[in-house]
């Protein structure tokens, strides 16, 4: 992710110049923490494995990117951008559900300090194909009773949704 004492001045620069921040590591038992190779990216965060573990995909925060990263030759298959900023990702058969916050990091610094109990940022869901990271689905939110929403978990006819700042759950009705 990003180095733990770092400043929020130092953390609105990096939001807005996207330099690499860091990559992916995996456990070796020999090795302990290897790189992953070709994981560099501005702030990388939410991590998902296919169910066939041949697919890492990787949530770039200040890159706005999804990278679909296959583990066997170690290359980068395919890329979903989107204008927000995504976070935690869920497999789901032969898709991947990620939550994206529409906001930038100084929003979040403005909007949801430390004394604000419910952050209600808009925020996007996507439904994507794991094969090309192409659209099935997106839903779109914004001043809502759940906001900063971190995570997206479908489950039969609906989409529960988790933030991290407000301490909330919700969930919406999925036709798709």
């Amino acid at each position: 992710m990003y180095e733990r004492g770092l400043s929020y001045l130092s953390l609105i620069y990096i939001s807005y110049t996207k330099p690499d921040t860091g990559f992916v590591y995996q456990w070796d038992a020999e090795g302990g923490f290897v790189k992953v190779a070709n994981s560099d990216g501005s702030f990388p965060n939410g991590i998902s494995i296919s169910n066939d573990e041949k697919n890492l995909f990787i949530n770039y925060v200040f890159n706005h990117r999804t990278s679909k990263l296959n583990l066997e030759n170690l290359t980068i298959e395919a890329e979903h951008f989107s204008k927000g900023t995504p976070d935690n990702s869920t497999i789901d058969g032969d898709f991947i559900w990620v939550a994206t916050q529409d906001n930038t990091g100084t929003d979040l610094l403005i909007n949801c300090d430390e004394t604000v109990v419910q952050c209600s940022l808009p925020f996007t869901i996507f439904k994507l194909r794991q094969s090309d990271l192409s659209e099935v689905a997106s839903f779109s939110f914004a001043q809502t009773q759940i906001g900063s929403v971190t995570v997206a978990v479908p489950h039969k006819n609906k989409v529960w949704l988790g933030t991290f700042l407000g301490d909330r759950m919700a969930s919406f009705y999925n036709e798709n």
